[in-house]
């Protein structure tokens, strides 16, 4: 599965059918055609792999573990790694440019 695949991935298989691509091949490829929710979980396509109950919930999945699916990351943040904007931009600045 391609979730959220750039719209140029559904052009080159397009392409690779005119070469002949075998039809066992492209049956393998799922590519949904918009990821249009708000929440990863809520994406039907995803959830066909991923259980909604293994998905923390500040990602709009339903889990919450007692010690969080991300240790150290509580399940009930907005933003579990409480990245604030100014403070990341600092850090680049100061490490990579």
């Amino acid at each position: 599965y391609l979730i959220n695949a750039p719209s140029y991935i559904r052009v080159t298989i397009e392409t690779l059918k005119t070469f002949g691509i075998s039809r066992r091949t492209l049956n393998k490829l799922e590519i949904p055609r918009s990821f249009s929710h708000k929440e990863p979980a809520d994406c039907d396509w995803f959830n066909l792999l991923v259980d909604k109950n293994d998905i923390p919930t500040y990602l709009g999945g339903e889990c919450k573990c007692k010690n969080g699916c991300i240790p150290g990351s509580r399940n009930d943040l907005e933003d579990p790694f409480n990245l604030i904007e100014e403070e990341i931009k600092e850090e680049i600045s100061k490490n990579f440019v």
